[in-house]
């Protein structure tokens, strides 16, 4: 039993889990506890934390997990990475900002449903960087994600050595 819990893809497994679950949970906070409300691409960024976070879970709900799973998570840490970097380069008017990245309303001939689709949405563009103390909070998710990424494969790599020894 105490092997199981210790076992080395178990602990990958958490290495992986903590910084996913901790990405989410500071976004959350930072959405409806002090309103930096996400774009489109914002929400685009928060599908790899998500999707390692699931992987984690299922990772430690199995004695055996497979090192293949810990790699296509690392994967998805990395493409957060590269949906990072074009939101910067949105951001930087290097590219150009997804259709989607806008609210278009229709009925705006008539004020009264105009007022009430405007009011009823948060309208966050994609090029207009959110900052957080005076850093962009595109910059901090990059770094993350990287660190992410880079400490589980950092955990695989120290698992691998331990197992060979």
């Amino acid at each position: 039993m105490y092997r199981y819990l210790l076992s080395p893809t178990r602990l990958v497994a958490v290495t992986l889990l903590v910084p996913s679950l901790l990405a989410l949970l500071l976004a959350v906070i930072l959405q409806y506890g002090f309103h930096y409300y996400p774009c489109t691409l914002c929400i685009y960024e928060r599908w790899p934390y998500f999707i390692s976070t699931l992987i984690a879970i299922g990772l430690l709900l199995v004695e055996n997990g497979n090192r293949f799973l810990i790699y296509f998570a690392v994967a998805f840490l990395f493409s957060g990475a590269l949906i990072t970097l074009y939101h910067i380069g949105v951001e930087m008017h290097l590219f150009t900002m997804p259709e989607n990245c806008t609210i278009t309303y229709g009925d705006t001939l008539n004020i009264t449903n105009l007022y009430e689709q405007i009011s009823t949405n948060e309208i966050v563009r994609c090029d207009d960087p959110q900052k957080l103390l005076g850093i962009r909070l595109t910059y901090l998710n990059l770094l993350y994600s990287l660190g992410s990424a880079f400490l589980v494969i950092f955990a695989c790599v120290r698992n691998e050595n331990r197992s060979t020894n």
